[in-house]
């Protein structure tokens, strides 16, 4: 997928959309992202870390938006998320 080849790149500077889109391409064809999960699930960690309170945010909608429509598949990154969420419960950006 070229919208996470390109979040990862040190030069991109709007990863606050790139993550709304894939936000809307995983709303939107749910049942064929399922094959990408551990590819995509990275970044959105990543962005659980990110400086940037709109990137945290999206993040943890993605991370919902997996967890409402496959349940099953996101059971494996629970303690991860969890971990994760912790860290953001503190936030005070």
């Amino acid at each position: 997928m070229k919208i996470i080849v390109t979040m990862k790149s040190k030069a991109c500077l709007s990863k606050t959309h790139l993550l709304e889109s894939l936000l809307s391409l995983i709303l939107g064809v749910e049942q064929k992202i399922g094959s990408h999960l551990s590819y995509i699930i990275k970044p959105i960690f990543d962005g659980l870390n990110d400086t940037n309170w709109m990137i945290r945010k999206i993040s943890i909608d993605i991370i919902y938006a997996l967890s409402v429509l496959m349940p099953k598949r996101m059971i494996r990154y629970k303690k991860n998320i969890l971990n994760k969420l912790v860290i953001c419960k503190a936030d005070s950006s």
